[in-house]
């Protein structure tokens, strides 16, 4: 992208702050991974990725009650929705539930683990560094748009904005912050 993504503004907020909204619409408690943009509270990143980031953040999923799930969602989807995390965060799976794209590609950076997997995570470290290799050995359900998509209310809910085409496609429709 070139610049801080959790910084652009849309709709008369920061991504970050967006999604930190709609996530507290609907999930308690709401943590930022990352440098402080979202206005909630923050651990910081040290780098190595996002399956490091969650790693690192073992004292997190510490306090977490047994059999909870956490959603960890990334700040570049521009048009997602409160009404997609509410789905997500209520789905009746057990375990991992990972959605699909428009184009059957799992975002593995919108979806909802288990804390217990979490919690293996931050003792036996991120392994390969790979978000998606950790996240496929917990057998998550995977979810088309056909499921997610009435909750959504945008087929672009998932999309990406990883550079300024990217942005400027999905830029001027972004769902408000709560679903109406």
């Amino acid at each position: 992208m070139g610049r801080d993504k959790a910084a652009i503004t849309m709709g008369g907020a920061t991504l970050a702050a967006r999604t930190a909204a709609m996530l507290a619409a609907c999930a308690s408690p709401v943590v930022e991974l990352g440098p402080g943009r979202s206005g909630v509270p923050a651990v910081p990143d040290a780098g190595g990725g996002p399956l490091a980031a969650l790693a690192a953040a073992g004292t997190l999923w510490a306090d977490l009650p047994d059999g909870g799930a956490v959603l960890v969602v990334a700040t570049d989807l521009p048009r997602l929705s409160a009404g997609l995390l509410t789905w997500l965060g209520g789905h009746p799976a057990g375990g991992a539930v990972v959605p699909l794209d428009g184009a059957g590609r799992p975002q593995w950076l919108c979806a909802r683990y288990p804390v217990a997997a979490l919690r293996a995570l931050a003792v036996t470290g991120p392994g390969d560094g790979r978000l998606s290799t950790w996240a496929r050995s917990l057998h998550p359900t995977m979810a088309g748009p056909e499921v997610w998509l009435p909750a959504a209310g945008d087929p672009c809910a998932l999309d990406d904005a990883d550079d300024p085409d990217d942005l400027a496609r999905l830029a001027g429709r972004a769902i408000p912050v709560t679903p109406t």
